[in-house]
């Protein structure tokens, strides 16, 4: 995946993977995020269609069903990891002369993997969802994720509580971290899915139950930041870069903590307008665009 170009760092780089590396990342960050949403989409009728297939063959039963599709997206998940994991070792040994090598590199792990154990943590919260709400079997199904939600927040805030200071601790070598050091060589090609594995748990929760977390994302602020997320998702990181490197030193600060509330501060102060504005101008037409479209193709054929 080439995501940015770079004129000057290409002299004296040979191989194409070197040229990967030094291009990536170098538009603006979040951008590398594209390549891998675009694949996983082309592919996902193809994994959908086969497990469809294979799962008909095995059995006719509903449950059973599920249960077959639960270990294929549990199948995925292992593949996804052991792909990772291989990958960043195949990085780190710089193993770029033979050019069929570069071509499986490029094809299952590219430069950061394919994640597709997150897109299968995904599927996963879908099945669940889709199976509840099958007039037989799904309501027992639905009362038994119900009674677990209390539970099943509990471990969701946990995790994503130990991702966050895992995070920070790789980014920082802060003194009260220091038993997290073991854990850091892994966050490469585990954090991402400890991560997600955190977030669909929460999102299984707002589904299924758990009225008061429901009710804070149901808040109606929280519910804006959400509807400009994506703004502000590809946003964040090019205007950061600018307080960065243009603003932030002036204030001479060296507290982390501090810096961490400054940073906060210019998030809160301009991301979120800059992002409301660019939903206003740009999003939202096309989103009424492709709405007032789709009603007029369903008249058409009414």
């Amino acid at each position: 995946m080439v995501i940015g170009w770079t004129p000057l760092r290409y002299e004296g780089m040979v191989n194409s993977g070197t040229i990967v590396q030094a291009t990536f990342q170098h538009i603006n960050v979040p951008f590398w995020t594209l390549a891998i949403e675009g694949q996983f989409y082309l592919l996902l009728p193809f994994i959908a269609r086969g497990m469809h297939v294979l799962i008909s063959l095995t059995c006719c039963i509903v449950r059973r069903r599920f249960i077959g599709a639960i270990i294929a997206c549990i199948g995925i998940i292992v593949v996804g990891l052991l792909i990772r994991f291989a990958g960043k070792q195949f990085m780190q040994e710089e193993v770029t002369t033979s050019i069929g090598l570069q071509v499986i590199r490029a094809l299952f792990f590219g430069v950061e993997g394919k994640f597709w154990e997150d897109f299968a943590l995904g599927m996963l919260v879908s099945l669940c969802f889709a199976y509840a709400q099958h007039p037989e079997e799904g309501e027992r199904f639905y009362r038994g994720l119900r009674r677990a939600s209390p539970f099943l927040s509990v471990v969701a805030v946990v995790l994503l509580t130990f991702c966050a200071l895992w995070n920070f601790r790789v980014s920082y070598p802060v003194a009260t971290l220091q038993y997290m050091v073991p854990l850091v060589p892994f966050a490469p090609w585990l954090l991402s899915f400890i991560v997600s594995l955190g977030w669909s748990l929460l999102l299984l929760v707002l589904l299924f139950g758990n009225a008061p977390l429901r009710m804070a994302f149901e808040w109606r602020p929280l519910r804006a930041l959400g509807t400009i997320s994506y703004g502000v998702y590809l946003w964040h990181f090019p205007l950061l870069t600018i307080f960065k490197k243009y603003v932030f030193p002036h204030f001479g600060v060296t507290n982390t903590m501090l810096s961490y509330l400054l940073y906060w501060g210019f998030f809160a102060l301009l991301i979120v307008p800059w992002s409301t504005l660019v939903y206003l101008l740009i999003e939202r037409p096309f989103i009424r665009m492709k709405q007032r479209r789709r009603r007029e193709d369903i008249g058409t054929q009414g």
